[in-house]
């Protein structure tokens, strides 16, 4: 399975391009899909952190168990239903994200 390049390494591939080539620094590069892209990357974490704020919020009206957003008390554990869902979520992260390299004929060759 062939890997995406990440946008940094295009853009570095198109400066160093047009610096061996004789052309204008900058040349080899779209500066308006470069632009576009950063702007993604900047905009990007912030709507995360706003719908996670709004989900917390929404979690506080609806769940009215306490113990849900205090800390334990020193030396002890959490709750083991508290554990037990952050394990599910990670797993479930871990899960989606990864599946596709998991499962890839690639890097699991059969014969």
């Amino acid at each position: 399975m062939k890997k995406k390049p990440r946008e940094g390494s295009i853009l570095g591939v198109g400066l160093a391009n047009s610096m061996l080539s004789g052309g204008a620094f900058g040349d080899g590069v779209n500066w308006a899909k470069a632009q576009e892209v950063g702007m993604s990357l900047l905009i990007s974490p912030v709507f995360g952190f706003l719908g996670a704020g709004m989900l917390l919020l929404v979690l506080k009206m609806l769940v009215r168990n306490p113990a849900l957003f205090t800390e334990p008390e020193k030396g002890k554990a959490p709750p083991l239903w508290i554990r037990a869902i952050l394990h599910a979520r990670c797993d479930a992260i871990g899960l989606t994200r990864c599946s596709v390299r998991w499962f890839s004929p690639d890097e699991f060759p059969l014969s």
